[in-house]
Parts: C-alpha cells; sequence; structure tokens
C-alpha cells in the first residue's frame, strides 16, 4: 500500500515538474523588455514603475529600444501605441492583438512566435499604455519571488466607459495646506495614485466663499497694467514661489496622463450686494472700476506662466463676487476674452446656477470648447 502511494506522488511530482518545465520553456527566464516606437511622458512614467516593481522584487530582464529580426533565446515584452508603434499596429491590423482604438484603451496579451512565448502591452494612445504598464507594476507586486514574474502576468483588455474621470481640491486654509501644498513629494504620490486607478482629471479650486487667496491671480502673478493691485502682506519672493508650484503641479499632472483645470470661483471679495454677507478682501487696490481689465491681463499671464494648465472651471454667479447685472459684460470681456487669447485651446466649465441666458451666448463667437455643468457645491 505504501509503495504504491509512493509511486502516485512521484507520479503527480513528475507532472507538476513537467508543467513547470513547460512554462518556463515557454516563457524563457531571460526576459528582454522592447519599446517599440515612441513613448510619451505617461507612459515613460508607467515603464519607470513597472521597472521600479521588478527590480524591488529582484525579477531579472533587459531592455532594448525596437525589437531586431535577430532570434533570441529568451521572451520579450514588447510596448508600445497604435500611433507609434508600426509593430503594434500590425498585431492589430492582423487581428494577432485584440485593442480598441478608443481614447485609453490597453491591451494585455500573450502572443507565440517561432514557438516561443511573448507578452504585447500595448495602449491605444500614450495614457492607454501607462495605464497598462502601471497595471502590470501593481501585479509584479504581487507575485512571489522565484517565480516566473512574465509568465505570471494576467492578460486584460480594456477601455474606458466614462470618458472624464475626476477628483477636486480646494483650497481654504493655509495653515492646514502650506505643508503638503509646496511638496512636491507629495503631489508625486498623490498624481501617481491618481493616475494608477485611472483618473484623468484633476481640479484645483481656488476660492470657495472665501477671500483666501480671492482673486489667486494677485498670489501669483504680476500685472504691470495695474502695479495698484497687491496681495497683503505677500512678498515678491511668496508670490514667486507659489506660480512655480502652480506651474510644477500642473506640469506634473499632464506627465502622469492627468488633464489639469484651475477653479477659479470667486473674482472679488464680496460687498454684499447679492451675496448676503461682506467679505474682507486679501488683496489691495482691486476695485469694480479696474476689476475689468485687471482680470482680463491676470488671468492671460496666468495661463501664458503654466502653459499646461487645460482647463478653467468658473462660478459664474453672485458667489463668484460678480453681480447679476455685472456678470455677462465681465465675463465676456475679461475671462473668455483672456482665455480666448492665451494661445492654445482651454476646456471652460461653467456652473449652471445662477448662469444668465446672456452669459453664455456671449461667448458663442469665441472658439471655446465649453462645458456648462449642473453641479452644486461640489467641484469634480
Amino acid at each position: 500500500m505504501r509503495s504504491k502511494i509512493f509511486v502516485v506522488i512521484l507520479i503527480l511530482s513528475a507532472a507538476l515538474f513537467c508543467s513547470c518545465t513547460k512554462e518556463t520553456e515557454i516563457f524563457g527566464e531571460d526576459v528582454t523588455i522592447v519599446v517599440e516606437g515612441s513613448l510619451g511622458p505617461p507612459a515613460q512614467f508607467g515603464l519607470r514603475q513597472l521597472l521600479s516593481a521588478l527590480d524591488e522584487k529582484g525579477f531579472p530582464y533587459s531592455q532594448e529600444k525596437e525589437s531586431s529580426e535577430s532570434e533570441r533565446s529568451g521572451s520579450l515584452l514588447y510596448l508600445g501605441t497604435l500611433a507609434d508603434s508600426e509593430k503594434i499596429a500590425s498585431l492589430r491590423d492582423n487581428k494577432k492583438l485584440d485593442l480598441s482604438d478608443k481614447k485609453e484603451s490597453l491591451a494585455v496579451q500573450r502572443l507565440e512566435e517561432n514557438g516561443q512565448a511573448h507578452l504585447c502591452v500595448a495602449g491605444s494612445d500614450d495614457r492607454g499604455l501607462m495605464y497598462a504598464l502601471l497595471e502590470l507594476a501593481e501585479q509584479v507586486k504581487h507575485i512571489e519571488p522565484g517565480q516566473n514574474w512574465l509568465a505570471s502576468i494576467d492578460e486584460t483588455k480594456e477601455e474606458p466607459h466614462v470618458p472624464v474621470r475626476s477628483m477636486a481640491i480646494l483650497l481654504h486654509s493655509e495653515d492646514c495646506e502650506k505643508d503638503w501644498y509646496y511638496s512636491k513629494e507629495h503631489w508625486q504620490e498623490y498624481f501617481a495614485m491618481l493616475a494608477t486607478n485611472r483618473w484623468n482629471a484633476f481640479n484645483l479650486i481656488f476660492s470657495h466663499q472665501t477671500p483666501y487667496l480671492s482673486p489667486l491671480y494677485a498670489f501669483h502673478v504680476k500685472v504691470e497694467q495695474h502695479p495698484e493691485i497687491k496681495a497683503k502682506g505677500l512678498t515678491e519672493e511668496q508670490r514667486i514661489k507659489n506660480l512655480e508650484m502652480l506651474r510644477y503641479i500642473s506640469s506634473l499632472a499632464k506627465q502622469r496622463g492627468i488633464d489639469f483645470t484651475v477653479g477659479i470661483w470667486q473674482q472679488i471679495a464680496w460687498e454684499g450686494k447679492h451675496q448676503g454677507s461682506t467679505q474682507e478682501s486679501m488683496v489691495t487696490g482691486l476695485t469694480r472700476e479696474n476689476m475689468h481689465s485687471y482680470t482680463y491681463h491676470a488671468l492671460l499671464n496666468l495661463l501664458k506662466e503654466c502653459p499646461d494648465i487645460r482647463g478653467v472651471q468658473l462660478r459664474i454667479n453672485h458667489e463668484s463676487g460678480i453681480d447679476y447685472d455685472e456678470q455677462t459684460e465681465f465675463f465676456r470681456n475679461s475671462v473668455f476674452k483672456a482665455i480666448q487669447d492665451c494661445g492654445r485651446p482651454i476646456q471652460l466649465e461653467t456652473r449652471n446656477v445662477g448662469l444668465l441666458r446672456e452669459t453664455p451666448v456671449s461667448y458663442t463667437h469665441l472658439t471655446l470648447p465649453t462645458t456648462i455643468k449642473p453641479w452644486g457645491g461640489g467641484g469634480g
């Protein structure tokens, strides 16, 4: 009886050994990561995260730029996008790769060439490829040491069901925000988290029913046409620091495949005509007489100084500090015109609460991509 059990154990062990040997033969221990075509900043970030995960686990790999015709003994991991990789496009066109051409789509799929298994990691665009690489990085973190990491990767195919997936932060208090807001490490970790979880838009909102940083222009840019307007107690060094930080945050968002929107919810401190209360302004020299000209030049400067701002979100109603009898003229001649004149496409988002019919009609002649949102207190 014992001899029979021993024989069965030997047979099972041999079967398991054969299975593992076959897997290793198909997916060789020598893995070459091949970048097919050019990669934009988001995909480069995804690749760095994957390589970092492999290094932390001690998994072997080498890296090459584009595959050659020479034969290799090991396995390949191809990566690229439909737009920038002839190989990826060819695999898709020849029905070997199941990849949607919808924006931000991805595919992780096994292929076989000359009896050797390879892994294709592809995106319809740079964001899609970044998402695929970040998915691989997360999987690698959970693979046990000693395993064949390439063989352990799960195949997948994804495409977004919701085109805009946005997160928002509202700034309210210097004491609560100064430590993390000026921390580059914080923003690197935060945007990495958003990218890993497929968020593709971010809204940084200033002056939500508060004179704090209102209007944000005076705390970030100089306006030569209006030297009389200044933020109270703000040194030139602090202003430059604020501008550099906003520029850094918006630039980093772009590198992580995230569209950055600046929310400007208040243009001037409340004077109580329609707001129900008054606010003590943190800016000197700004009046209803010069606010039209100042806002135009200040917003124009801000958009030029921060070239990676992709969108501007506005509260239009009385909570912006602009009264209803001023709304159409102010936003048309100051805000909308500055966006139009900045030299690049800017997505304009406006809240529909308190939006007069005449106000959106006033910018129909401008070439602005525009969204009128029915949001209330939230800013996502």
